[in-house]
């Protein structure tokens, strides 16, 4: 999938809901000039419903205010379990980085994963546990929703030049390298990164994922000549 799209969706529904709402209240604002009601009781008239029933203008039957904080915790989602909550998960074998993922709600999908507040919660439980938080972390990601996904989502995200925010493309850069790493670890080669990527010379140019292939390629070579160094280094 594809981050910055659904990043271009989400800002072109807002914007259109956004303008929406300020053409009814534009509409509201002049029907009251012209009957001459006072700035303050239009105010009231958008804000607040008649409880005296005092003659306060047209109603909207969706506030702005309202529209836009629906949207707020739409797109930030809350803080599900505190500090104490996440140690007692932490404590139980039973409680394994894929329940614990769910029970946080992070199994709906990737994206805005990382800007979740619950992600640096599941970060926590995998740290109490004695795991490297970032090694499983990834190993988690790529159970719940595969090993190729996973990665074009950091990559996008990491190569968004509309992403302001830098702390989260650097998570995103360092989330890439360990799975990068993992896959050295696990023995995976550039040719089968090639395939899962659709790395090969008709698509060169046209497939952004091509430079997974190549950041991948980069890792590989540095661990292939760290091998050879160390065996040069023991036959002497």
């Amino acid at each position: 999938m594809q981050f910055r799209y659904v990043l271009l969706l989400v800002g072109a529904a807002f914007f259109a809901g956004g303008n929406a709402a300020m053409a009814t209240m534009d509409s509201q604002l002049s029907a009251a000039k012209v009957r001459r009601i006072p700035a303050k009781r239009v105010l009231r008239a958008l804000n607040e419903e008649p409880d005296d029933g005092e003659e306060r203008g047209p109603s909207i039957s969706v506030s702005i205010s309202q529209s836009l904080r629906n949207w707020i915790n739409k797109a930030a989602p809350k803080l599900l379990l505190n500090d104490d909550e996440i140690l007692v998960l932490a404590s139980k074998a039973e409680h394994t980085p894929i329940k614990v993922l769910k029970t946080l709600e992070l199994d709906t999908g990737l994206d805005g994963i990382l800007r979740n507040p619950n992600l640096k919660s599941f970060s926590r439980y995998l740290e109490l546990r004695g795991e490297d938080p970032t090694k499983a972390l990834v190993a988690t990601l790529i159970k719940q929703y595969g090993d190729t996904e996973v990665a074009k989502y950091l990559f996008d995200v990491k190569h968004n030049s509309k992403i302001a925010d830098e702390s989260i493309k650097k998570h995103a850069d360092i989330l890439l390298g360990a799975q990068y790493a993992k896959w050295a670890d696990d023995g995976v080669t550039p040719r089968t990164v090639g395939v899962n990527f659709d790395h090969r010379p008709e698509t060169w140019g046209k497939n952004p994922y091509e430079k997974v292939w190549w950041e991948y390629l980069d890792v590989w070579a540095e661990r292939e000549s760290k091998k050879i160094t160390k065996r040069n280094k023991t036959r002497k």
